[in-house]
């Protein structure tokens, strides 16, 4: 049975069977759009590499060889352009294509990825007048294709780490407790994302795991196709949640995912006769350059290293930065407090009055108690030792239905009793097979379910 796949000329066949027209050009664009959107790729693998050596100084001079070409090449190349294409193709003022070193989406960065559009397709048409008896491109498509395998594999490793260490969307609880008493109705979509994302430890691990199983078999010949789907997958996600909740990285994700589709590209028309049309197919060459003596020993060490130096780069990045980020000591008696009573000096203090102690207490770091300022917390005898000179003791303790805190003693030479109410945050309720009976899913006792 004849193969769909025999209808086109497949840009990893003999080399003797010319490319289309159609598949010269195509290759042209996306050849120097991605060239053009990464071209710094190899610093970035320099400094994985470096990264495995003992030598901190080497990796300072790569990392800083990195920033001054980028300066250059972001601030002189790309901003010459997209000025030029703004202010005289866009009739766009000059002022609002003027870099902005904060966000993306801005006038500015969408008036550079029209550049780079422009400015590829422009080479494009240049180097089909110039190179137009050339048939086919299959030795500079193979190396291309390590390129892109490459560049969008380690890009995959860094987002991965960081979802699978929690650093991109830290752990409700985590971040400031503050941040549970802004309504839900001021939150952003973005700010929303983020705190859906951070509710759950378990699934952001498993989308990074998704990245990065898709992200690591992208360094293999045999297993890039495989990578490559599962990565247009998740890529899918990625900027659909980027769409919908306005998350101002949608071009960077755009980009990624049509990296993954042009990685499978070649193989979509044997996929289609494998897993649409129930028809064979036949294997490609998958013979990598090197392949024979010495040139294979050598290629098989540089690959291994590299493959090596991403992976340790990304995941040991990235939990040095979780380790950073969550070193602050949280306090003994963690959590967010309402007052239901102040009593100072004998007297009941109205509940407007909070000059003397705030309505609302957010318990987060050791040494630190709103209202009581710098404090330190004696667990076992149950104190709170107020200012630098312990000038004054506050004693705690819980009461008998648990969900009160009953603060006792002098402030400021004042005797005080203040009752603390503690929030339940539901956001941090453990995870559980079998839910007790008076487990409510929709939140608190005064929020009903035909509310939310």
């Amino acid at each position: 049975m004849k193969s769909l796949s025999r209808g086109l000329p497949n840009i990893e066949g003999p080399i003797t069977t010319p490319w289309h027209f159609a598949q010269r050009i195509a290759f042209r664009f996306v050849f120097t759009f991605f060239i053009l959107f990464g071209p710094l790729f190899i610093f970035s693998v320099a400094s994985a590499v470096v990264s495995l050596l003992p030598i901190p100084s080497l990796g300072h001079a790569v990392d800083g060889a990195r920033a001054a070409i980028m300066h250059v090449w972001e601030d002189g190349f790309w901003s010459a352009v997209t000025q030029w294409i703004g202010t005289h193709l866009l009739n766009l003022p000059r002022s609002s294509v003027t870099p902005i070193r904060h966000g993306t989406e801005t006038v500015y960065w969408w008036t550079r990825q029209l550049s780079l559009v422009l400015l590829s397709a422009v080479t494009t048409v240049v180097w089909s007048v110039l190179d137009r008896k050339r048939t086919e491109y299959r030795k500079l498509h193979d190396w291309f294709r390590i390129y892109l395998r490459y560049e969008l594999g380690s890009i995959m490793l860094t987002y991965s780490a960081q979802k699978i260490f929690q650093v991109q969307f830290a752990p409700i609880g985590s971040t400031a407790l503050s941040m549970m008493l802004v309504p839900l109705g001021q939150l952003s979509p973005m700010s929303m994302l983020w705190r859906f994302m951070g509710a759950s430890a378990p699934y952001t691990i498993f989308a990074g795991l998704g990245e990065f199983v898709g992200g690591f078999l992208l360094f293999f010949r045999r297993t890039t196709t495989l990578g490559a789907l599962i990565l247009i997958a998740v890529m899918a996600n990625v900027v659909a949640m980027n769409v919908s909740y306005d998350v101002m990285v949608k071009t960077s994700s755009t980009t990624y995912l049509f990296m993954a589709i042009v990685l499978v590209a070649p193989d979509l028309m044997r996929l289609a006769d494998l897993l649409v049309l129930n028809r064979p197919t036949t294997p490609v060459d998958l013979t990598p350059p090197f392949s024979h003596g010495r040139g294979r020993r050598i290629r098989i060490a540089l690959q291994t290293i590299v493959i090596v130096g991403i992976t340790w780069k990304e995941l040991h990045g990235a939990r040095t930065l979780h380790r950073m980020l969550s070193s602050s000591p949280r306090s003994a008696l963690y959590g967010i407090y309402d007052v239901e009573q102040r009593i100072r000096n004998g007297d009941t203090l109205s509940a407007a009055d909070t000059t003397f102690f705030p309505q609302t207490v957010v318990a987060e770091f050791a040494g630190q108690f709103p209202g009581l300022g710098a404090v330190r917390i004696d667990t076992s005898a149950k104190r709170i030792i107020v200012g630098p000179q312990d000038r004054d003791t506050v004693t705690y303790g819980a009461l008998p239905d648990t969900a009160h805190l009953l603060l006792t003693g002098r402030l400021n030479g004042d005797s005080v009793r203040i009752l603390l109410r503690r929030r339940e945050i539901f956001l941090l309720r453990p995870f559980r097979w079998v839910k007790d009976s008076a487990f409510r899913w929709w939140g608190p006792p005064e929020i009903s379910p035909r509310e939310m």
